[in-house]
């Protein structure tokens, strides 16, 4: 009888275990990254400035960063990233595996910084078929407003 009830509950405990492992894993990440995101909206001059969104959709995947079409960087869930650039007009976009978002047109000035946001688009059911039927759009870069 002892032996039936272990091969029962077992499981389940094992599975009630992982999801409570996950949870406060998890949660602490996106307090950590929820201070790191509170850091002042100015960059260093020079510079642009790339803050990723915390989300659910592709929380444990890094983003690639490509500036004219070049790889720069990489940037995590809730973390701001600072590229050094010289004067001029940039197109930026992320990349996730084989997924690449839209670039945005960013022009940058002498001393300034410019401020970008990226992340995934689809954060509920939709990510699940919207990666397949609009690919240029499950990931975004865009200005903040």
């Amino acid at each position: 009888m002892d032996e039936l009830i272990i091969w029962t509950w077992g499981p389940l405990l094992l599975v009630i275990g992982g999801w409570w492992f996950a949870a406060w894993y998890f949660g602490r990440k996106v307090e950590q990254a929820k201070a790191n995101a509170s850091e002042p909206s100015e960059g260093p001059p020079d510079t642009l400035t790339l803050v990723r969104a915390i989300d659910g959709t592709n929380y444990l995947r890094k983003f690639s960063v490509l500036i004219d079409g070049a790889n720069v960087g990489h940037i995590g869930p809730g973390e701001v990233r600072h590229f050094s650039v010289s004067p001029g007009v940039y197109r930026v976009a992320v990349r996730v595996d084989f997924w690449k978002s839209r670039e945005l047109t960013l022009e940058k000035f002498p001393g300034k910084n410019r401020r970008a946001n990226c992340g995934s688009t689809y954060n509920d059911l939709r990510c699940l078929y919207m990666w397949l039927l609009k690919p240029r759009d499950y990931v975004y870069v865009r200005t903040e407003v």
